[in-house]
């Protein structure tokens, strides 16, 4: 009910995570009446299509049987004859049983895919509760199936009528007729209503599986309080979320800082990049570029080169290919001469012992 649900009635779609978690929980949309009307469909396939040479062995082998048993043979002779008969049921059983449970199970794949799940199978004190149980008798699913059976029923009943009215002429003829020609007149009519109900079946099994996700769908709805309760318990609080950006910013800024600070040279657009880059020749085999900036960061890497002292160079095509370079990745050999440009000034800067942040 509504009022037992925080945040009142349920108008929101279910989430992701609710979808996940009804799955997990076997809380799934499947429609028995599809599963078991592909089954039946196949085993009429089977019986339409293949039964005809197992229906003509079990004729055969049980009018032998019949025969033996009016002629008054022995045990000796009646036996083999109905054993044969036993087989050919069973041969005639098995390709039907095996064909329907093979697509009733391929069926259960479609509608679900591969889910196993025992929760459903867990007790619960709701099943046997009287209260509960009076509510799902007179529920919108309890009336929905007693309908469903009943049109089943009638609709059942109209196909056998309507294909019996029209083989009226040849049932006239069947008193007297060799029982050949009324098994197979008989075959022929059950054949036909077979296939009529089977397809009958199908589209009811297909309709069935239409309504049986709209209402699970409807019973996985949210109430608004509970999708903000999700969103928090999956996002967190959004006070603690600000508080992790900050602390995640925070460490960006120490390796950036840290970076910049270890830098042989800055190179700079001037205004737009930054790019610090590093060369140890007993470590690396060409220099790396250490820390990158756009905009707003590039002024901050510009802050903390004058605040450590680290050279910045002006080349505005060189700050853009660099730029392009992943963070701590080696130079690519194009820049190779136009960077050695870069570290010959600073080393000079060095060894004629001018400023540190110098400017080219």
């Amino acid at each position: 009910m509504a009022q037992d649900r925080p945040g009142g009635e349920p108008t929101e779609k279910p989430t992701p995570q609710r979808l996940r978690k009804a799955r997990e929980e076997g809380q799934v949309a499947r429609s028995q009446e599809l599963t078991a009307a592909l089954g039946f469909l196949a085993a009429a396939g089977v019986l339409l299509w293949g039964g005809r040479a197992l229906w003509d062995q079990l004729v055969a082998t049980t009018r032998e049987g019949v025969a033996a048993a009016v002629a008054g043979a022995p045990a000796a002779r009646a036996w083999p004859a109905a054993r044969a008969a036993i087989d050919a049921v069973v041969r005639l059983s098995v390709p039907v049983v095996g064909a329907a449970a093979a697509l009733a199970a391929v069926g259960g794949y479609l509608q679900v895919g591969a889910l196993f799940t025992l929760k459903p199978l867990a007790p619960d004190l709701n099943r046997v509760n009287p209260l509960e149980g009076a509510k799902r008798l007179f529920s919108t699913r309890t009336w929905v199936e007693l309908i469903k059976s009943i049109v089943k029923i009638v609709v059942v009943a109209v196909l056998a009528w309507d294909l019996l009215s029209a083989h009226l002429g040849g049932l006239a003829r069947l008193p007297g007729a060799p029982p050949g020609r009324v098994l197979a007149w008989t075959a022929s009519i059950a054949g036909g209503l077979l296939f009529r109900v089977a397809i009958f079946y199908a589209i009811v099994g297909v309709a069935d599986l239409l309504w049986q996700r709209y209402l699970t769908m409807q019973q996985l709805m949210m109430t608004k309080e509970e999708v903000k309760r999700e969103y928090k318990e999956q996002e967190g609080d959004p006070q603690h979320k600000a508080e992790r950006r900050r602390l995640h910013r925070e460490i960006l800024q120490h390796a950036m800082v840290e970076a910049v600070r270890t830098a042989d040279a800055v190179i700079v657009n001037p205004d737009h990049i930054a790019v610090a880059i590093r060369y140890d020749a007993d470590t690396m085999r060409a220099p790396k570029v250490v820390a990158t900036g756009h905009r707003l960061v590039a002024q901050q890497i510009k802050e903390v080169a004058r605040q450590f002292g680290v050279p910045i160079y002006r080349d505005v095509p060189l700050a853009r290919a660099l730029a392009q370079v992943e963070l701590d990745d080696e130079i690519p050999e194009e820049l190779y001469e136009a960077v050695a440009a870069v570290l010959r000034f600073v080393y000079d800067q060095r060894g004629a012992g001018e400023g540190g942040n110098a400017a080219r």
